[in-house]
Order: C-alpha cells, then structure tokens, then sequence
C-alpha cells in the first residue's frame, strides 16, 4: 500500500473539548458509532488528547462505574494525554505499522502548518483500504455477518458460507 494518509484517512472528524462530560462524550461516541474521539482545545483548536472506549473503561474500572452518569467527570479526567499524531502526507503503511507497535486503533492526522486536527486515522479505515486494494487485484470478499444491536462491543459472529 503505497498511498498517503490524506487518501485514506477520514476528513469529517468528531471531537471534544476536554471541558465535556465523560457521559456526553460517550453518547456522541455511541451516536457517530465511533469509538474514538480526539481532544481539542478550545484555546488554540490543537489536539492535547484521545478519548477511545478503552480509556473510559479503564477510568471507570478505576474510579467507579457510577461515575460515567455523573455530570462532574471530564474527559480531561479519562483521557490519553500521549498522543501519536501523523500528517496527510505520511504514508499509510508507517502509520499503520505504529497503530501496531503502539497497540492503537486510532491515529489523529494534524496540519502541519497550523497543528490543527484535519483528520482521523482509524484499523477501520487501513481495512477498508486493504479490502478495496484486494477486490481490485480479482479477489473475492466475503464479509462475515454480525448482530450489533447498540455497540461495537457487544458482536456475536457467525461465518457466512
């Protein structure tokens, strides 16, 4: 996969403030069907943060599972602080041998110039990407089917013949 970030990465990204409930940040999470969500600052519009699914898990395995319903708990509170970032030139393949090494799902793509956030990187997209590249070169793509009532968490797979 020779392609660059910028063709592959998704442009209209859903963010937060850290200033936002964890609650509401998990039901914009649940509403775009995503599980990743990058910190913005209202300051400066820079990226300081990524929320994902399994950092609010983590906090809430930590803290108290009541707390994710309680309006006082940020996502500056659950938040991943040490974020890898690309840029839209950056090669697919490289970012996606650091989701690896780092054990992440999501990459932020920022503007070089401004540091401002242009995108999102995601496993989902580099398989849309690796899918598509397949289908091409004659192959035959037979997806497996899945109940998903409400999350992504929650999957029963069956084989499709």
């Amino acid at each position: 996969m020779n392609k660059k970030v910028k063709d592959v990465m998704t442009s209209e990204v859903v963010w937060v403030s850290p200033e936002v409930s964890l609650h509401d940040a998990f039901q914009k999470m649940r509403k775009n069907d995503i599980r990743h969500l990058p910190v913005i600052s209202r300051k400066n519009k820079n990226i300081i943060g990524m929320l994902s699914e399994g950092d609010i898990i983590l906090y809430l395995q930590k803290n108290g599972p009541s707390l994710e319903m309680d309006s006082r708990v940020l996502v500056g509170d659950a938040m991943s602080k040490d974020v890898v970032f690309c840029y839209p030139n950056s090669k697919a393949v490289n970012v996606a041998a650091t989701m690896i090494t780092a054990k992440i799902d999501s990459v932020p793509v920022i503007d070089a110039k401004t540091d401002h956030l242009v995108g999102i990187i995601t496993t989902t997209d580099l398989l849309d990407e690796m899918c598509l590249r397949f289908e091409l070169d004659g192959g035959n793509i037979r997806p497996l089917k899945y109940k998903n009532p409400n999350s992504r968490l929650q999957r029963n797979v069956t084989r499709v013949n």
